[in-house]
């Protein structure tokens, strides 16, 4: 007996001559790759033939972790831990089936399931018939429409696999085999299923992410990443790009009519990928876009932010629902580190269109299209290998931005839109202002006091707080119950 896993796979099997031998190599490579990440490829070998790939095992004791890695690749309909054994007659498939199976079905009942490919003196009915008949003087009785336990027997050529489960993978085609695409990611729920779903159209995704708040924006998104990267990219390392762009969050405000904030920000965000996309071979961009979810994403408006670009942009969620969105993130595993991410308010009108023209968007774009090329001449570029250490260097440095309790004497900056309610808070002197002037009155103010941050957005509050210490101010985000 071998202990083995039998992996399926789907599309594949459709596909005919050299494409269906490059996308079984193609699976079996990322297999290997994914079992040599994870450090389980001593002692394992992989064989393929007709609809079938088999991974044996050196030690069947690492079943479950060989099965984790299995289930997240690409390509995989299903796949079963399974006995392999040799026969000669029905004879042997019955005794192995009972040594097998006799524990198992104590108590319970059963059904026999048998597939078979080759020729034999018998049929599947006939083991079916056999198995069920040795089995059932230790179980409960038969039931072929609801039992408790499957007994599946498949038998190809003189080999019979026996097996009683059938695990789900992620289907699709395998990563690697359909080019590559850039996809924008903000680390919310959205925009990393959509990359998940185009990868699992065996697309290799590179991931871009823009920075409005610095680290503090900048390190849920990683986190989201880093899930994809970490449980999903089997068989490749991907890049990711990080765009600062701080400075472009001021220029919309204060340059961009503030209804069309929304939109000309998605038209530097499409501009920026663009140009990455064309300098290194990308042939899509990829989005979480939702038809009608929030005002940049009416169809008036996706229209117009993307009106002219000559790269192709896939939205595989605009049909979707938010329900549906999150109840994917959560098998993925992005569902998380996605709920982590706070919006960062200062870029988003209170007030915005729901439909725009091209033109428009295009006269409001030209007024802060410098500020975009300079934060293009500044990306960062790192490897998915890399991107831990990163992640861990971000951590440390805001750890201790958020504060509850508010000191004797000091100052509490209250920087939300809207002032209401107003802030009741005995002991501190309140100070009502706007993210635009907050620097200046802590300037006016002086470095000797305490400041605590606050607003709507606890993202806007923390970055605002973290500018103030890099200026020297002692200063924390005020956490409110």
């Amino acid at each position: 007996m071998r202990h083995v896993i039998i992996v399926r796979y789907g599309e594949i099997a459709v596909k005919t001559g050299r494409i269906r031998s490059e996308l079984e190599r193609r699976l079996i490579s990322n297999i290997l790759s994914g079992l040599e990440r994870s450090k389980l490829r001593e002692g394992v070998k992989v064989c393929r033939e007709e609809g079938r790939i088999y991974v044996y095992l050196g030690d069947p004791a690492q079943s479950n972790e060989v099965i984790s890695v299995l289930r997240r690749v690409f390509g995989i309909k299903s796949l079963s831990p399974a006995v392999e054994t040799l026969f000669r007659t029905i004879d042997d498939i019955v005794e192995t089936a009972v040594t097998l199976w006799a524990d198992l079905v104590k108590n319970r009942t059963f059904a026999v399931r048998c597939h078979r490919v080759g020729k034999h003196e018998f049929t599947s009915k006939d083991v079916e018939a056999r198995v069920g008949e040795a089995l059932l003087k230790f179980a409960k009785g038969v039931d072929l429409e609801r039992p408790d336990v499957e007994l599946k027997v498949e038998i190809r050529h003189n080999r019979a696999f026996f097996f009683t489960e059938e695990i789900r993978g992620p289907g699709g085609l395998p990563l690697g085999s359909e080019g590559k695409a850039l996809a924008l990611v903000s680390g919310g729920f959205d925009s990393p299923v959509a990359a998940w779903y185009v990868m699992r159209r065996g697309v290799m995704v590179d991931f871009l992410t823009v920075s409005l708040a610095g680290e503090l924006d900048l390190l849920p998104a990683l986190r989201v990443i880093d899930v994809l990267v970490d449980k999903w990219c089997i068989g490749y390392d991907p890049k990711i790009y990080v765009v600062h762009s701080e400075i472009l969050v001021r220029e919309i405000r204060e340059n961009v009519k503030v209804e069309l904030w929304n939109v000309v920000y998605k038209r530097c965000l499409y501009y920026i990928a663009e140009t990455i996309a064309l300098r290194n071979g990308y042939r899509a961009l990829i989005t979480g876009d939702v038809i009608g979810q929030v005002s940049s994403q009416t169809l008036d408006n996706m229209y117009s932010s993307e009106f002219g670009l000559r790269v192709p942009v896939l939205r595989p969620l605009a049909g979707f629902d938010k329900d549906e969105i999150i109840e994917k993130a959560r098998q993925i595993g992005t569902y998380e580190y996605s709920c982590q991410v706070a919006e960062y308010c200062a870029i988003f009108s209170t007030r915005p269109k729901t439909w725009s023209t091209p033109e428009e968007v295009r006269i409001e774009f030209s007024k802060v299209k410098h500020v975009v090329n300079r934060a293009l001449r500044e990306i960062t570029v790192l490897r998915g290998s890399d991107l831990r250490k990163l992640i861990m260097t971000l951590e440390q440095k805001v750890h201790d931005l958020d504060i509850r309790d508010v000191p004797e004497g000091a100052i509490i900056l209250d920087i939300r839109e809207k002032k209401i309610p107003r802030l009741d808070v005995t002991g501190a002197e309140i100070v009502e202002t706007s993210i635009d002037d907050v620097f200046n009155i802590a300037h006016r103010l002086g470095r000797d006091r305490i400041y605590l941050v606050y607003c709507t957005s606890p993202l806007t509050a923390r970055y605002v707080a973290l500018k103030l210490r890099e200026l020297g101010y002692k200063a924390y985000s005020l956490v409110r119950q």
